[in-house]
C-alpha cells in the first residue's frame, strides 16, 4: 500500500509527494497515524480514498489484468471525494424558525469594487492533455471576461489546479483588473496560497509564481469554494478539452456560459 514501487508512483502525485520517499512506517496503522497527525482533515479523507482506490486497482490488475495509470488514481480520488463532499453538503440542513431548510451552495457575487475570479481544471488522461477554465464576474454577477486554455501532458491534480489560478491571474492582469477575490475548489491550492511559509512540494514553484504575480495587484483574497459554487469555471475547463484550443471572451461569453451565469444570478 505504501512501500511497493507501483504505489509510490501514485503517492508521488498526491499531497504526500514530498515525503513518499522518506517515511518508513512499520505498518499501515503506523502510516495512518502519521498521516492523521501531520495532515489536514481533507488530506486524511483524500488519503483514505486513495488507499481504497489502490486496493481496488490491485484487485482489477489481479483479476482482469488491467493496469491503471498512477495519475489517474489520484485524479479519481479527488473527483470521488469532491462528489462525495458535495453530496454531503447538499444533505445538510439548518433550522430556521423550527423549519428545516436545505442548504444550497451556489456562486456568490463579490463585494464591489472587487471582481471574482473562479478557476478550475480538468484532465483527459487518455489524450494526455489538461484544460484550464477561468471566469471573472463583477458584484452584479455580470461577466467581465472568461477563457480556457489547453496544456499538453498529464500533470498532477494539484499542479493543474494551481496553473488554472496562475493563468486566471494573468488574464485579470492583462484586462487591467486590480482587486480580486479568487475562488478554486482545490483545498490544497487555496490553503497553500493562504500560507506565508515557503512551499517545498513539487508544485511549490507554481504556487510561488502565483504569489509573486498576486503581489502586482492591489488586493487578492484566496477562497475555497465547493464544486456547486464553481460551476462556470468547471464547465469552462471541460469545454477546453472539447474545443482543444485556447479561447478568450470579453463581457459576452458563449451561450452555454451565459445560461449558467443567468441561472446563478436568478438564484
Amino acid at each position: 500500500m505504501w512501500s511497493c514501487p507501483w504505489s509510490k508512483k501514485v503517492w508521488k502525485f498526491s499531497f504526500l509527494n514530498g515525503v513518499y520517499k522518506q517515511w518508513r512506517e512499520p505498518s499501515f496503522i503506523d502510516l495512518l497515524a502519521h498521516v492523521v497527525k501531520t495532515s489536514s482533515n481533507e488530506e486524511v479523507e483524500l488519503f483514505s480514498v486513495i488507499c481504497w482506490l489502490l486496493w481496488k486497482s490491485r484487485n482489477r490488475f489481479k483479476h482482469e489484468g488491467v493496469v491503471e495509470e498512477s495519475k489517474h488514481i489520484v485524479w479519481s480520488a479527488n473527483e470521488w471525494l469532491n462528489t462525495f463532499q458535495d453530496a454531503q453538503r447538499s444533505n445538510e440542513t439548518v433550522t430556521n424558525d423550527a423549519t428545516q431548510k436545505r442548504v444550497q451552495v451556489k456562486w456568490r457575487p463579490p463585494t464591489a469594487p472587487n471582481l471574482k475570479l473562479n478557476t478550475d481544471a480538468a484532465i483527459d488522461y487518455k489524450k494526455k492533455k489538461a484544460g484550464l477554465g477561468m471566469v471573472v464576474r463583477d458584484g452584479e454577477g455580470k461577466l467581465k471576461c472568461a477563457g480556457h486554455k489547453v496544456l499538453p501532458g498529464n500533470p498532477s491534480i494539484v499542479a493543474i489546479e494551481a496553473l488554472a489560478v496562475y493563468h486566471g491571474l494573468l488574464l485579470c492582469r492583462e484586462a487591467g483588473f486590480q482587486k480580486l477575490v479568487v475562488e478554486s475548489d482545490s483545498t490544497i491550492v487555496i490553503d497553500a496560497l493562504n500560507k506565508t511559509e515557503l512551499d517545498l512540494s513539487v508544485e511549490g514553484g507554481v504556487l510561488d509564481d502565483i504569489k509573486c504575480l498576486a503581489s502586482t495587484f492591489k488586493s487578492v483574497l484566496w477562497k475555497k469554494v465547493n464544486r456547486e459554487g464553481n460551476i462556470a469555471a468547471h464547465k469552462m475547463a471541460k469545454h477546453a478539452l472539447i474545443a482543444d484550443k485556447d479561447r478568450l471572451w470579453q463581457e459576452a461569453g458563449p451561450p452555454w456560459l451565459t445560461d449558467i451565469i443567468l441561472d446563478e444570478c436568478r438564484n
